[in-house]
């Protein structure tokens, strides 16, 4: 469970931290086993395929959603421009009237 996915050996200086790290550990496992068991097949299917797209290239599963997520975000929060020509014209009003005839 280290960060690597290779197993690590830990030191520590008192066996309380020890005992903590375990329970730490333990807890992780536990709901590890628990996400797990929420995985429908087919969604255990996606994400074997998405891995498999990803293979070729340096980044992970979570970057690419991410990645995916903040550009359909950005897509759909853009406005029509009638939309935003109105919202400048509103906040044009409080300039001068030199600036607003221009």
């Amino acid at each position: 469970m280290s960060p690597t996915g290779k197993r690590q050996q830990l030191f520590f200086n008192l066996k309380k931290e020890a005992e903590a790290e375990v329970e730490t550990l333990e807890a992780r496992r536990d709901n590890f086993g628990f996400s797990l068991a929420e995985m429908t097949p087919a969604r255990i299917a996606e994400a074997a395929e998405a891995y498999k797209r990803l293979a070729d290239y340096p980044i992970s599963l979570l970057d690419a959603v991410g990645m995916a997520l903040a550009l359909h975000k950005d897509r759909n929060s853009s406005l029509p421009f009638g939309d935003l020509f109105d919202l400048y014209l509103a906040r044009i009003q409080k300039r001068s009237a030199k600036h607003r005839d221009q």
